[in-house]
């Protein structure tokens, strides 16, 4: 039978470094600073250590860097563009919109919303006719952002699958109705990796602005995917780390600005109709 007890009791080494380790790192220290040959000893050993770790670090680095890479896909379409680099001009191959949503698994459309939110940064590089070209260096840059907010990935949250219902909407300062998709707030909370508890109080609070929709008179709060998007921006651009009452003002009119800009905020439902 093995007795359990023994596991807790430090070993025999560890009773003896407790009694004489402190002497034994004292002849160390007088010895190394004492004797030449012993102290050249000791750096090398620590020169093989430390190229050890430098080395273990740089193929950690490697790897996720590969990981992280994007392949070009012979099916992106490519563009040769001459770029000035100081005294010489050299041909730089670079990508559209369509290739780097193909790359990326998004569509070209909401390529254009991120950057228009300012969730990447736009492109500086467009053809003679105003599209958008991309380096392999952006692409790159762009998964790893997107990859880290959730927007790509096996971790992206697809809003269209997600249970709604549609509604027949008078935006603000509009004379004609449209129908719309409004989501729950289960959908809103799953979006910005918070619970649905979490938002409700967010809204009654007033930390995000509350929604002119419901699912009834006094029902459960719905979303537009515009309005959800408008909402995940703003918590984007603070990596989610909102504090203070002061930070919480700025998203709330973030949000806000961006609810009136659409129309959203003076909204009224014409027709309850679940689909």
């Amino acid at each position: 039978m093995i007795d359990e007890e023994k596991d807790d009791k430090p070993s025999y080494f560890q009773e003896w470094y407790d009694l004489n380790g402190k002497a034994l790192n004292d002849t160390r220290r007088d010895r190394y600073s004492t004797d030449p040959e012993y102290r050249e000893k000791v750096l090398a050993q620590n020169r093989v250590a430390r190229k050890k770790k430098r080395d273990a670090a740089k193929v950690e680095r490697l790897a996720r860097r590969d990981a992280q890479k994007v392949v070009p896909s012979k099916s992106w379409k490519t563009v040769n563009v001459e770029v000035k680099d100081g005294n010489k001009t050299k041909i730089v191959k670079m990508f559209t919109i369509g290739a780097v949503a193909a790359a990326l698994d998004c569509s070209p459309g909401a390529l254009r919303l991120w950057e228009a939110k300012g969730i990447i940064e736009e492109t500086p590089n467009r053809y003679t006719k105003g599209d958008r070209l991309y380096t392999l260096d952006q692409i790159e840059h762009y998964k790893e952002r997107l990859t880290k907010l959730g927007r790509i990935g096996p971790d992206k949250v697809v809003i269209n699958t997600l249970p709604y219902v549609e509604r027949r909407i008078l935006l603000h300062g509009k004379k004609r109705t449209r129908k719309l998709r409004l989501f729950r707030i289960g959908a809103l909370a799953k979006v910005i990796g918070r619970t649905v508890n979490t938002v409700e109080g967010l809204a009654r609070n007033g930390n995000i602005p509350e929604t002119p929709f419901r699912a009834t008179e006094a029902g459960s709060r719905l979303y537009t995917l515009g309005m959800i998007e408008d909402i995940k921006c703003a918590f984007d651009r603070r990596d989610g780390d909102i504090r203070g009452e002061e930070e919480w003002k700025k998203v709330f009119a973030e949000i806000e600005r961006s609810w009136d800009s659409s129309g959203i905020s003076g909204a009224i439902v014409i027709e309850d109709q679940k689909q």
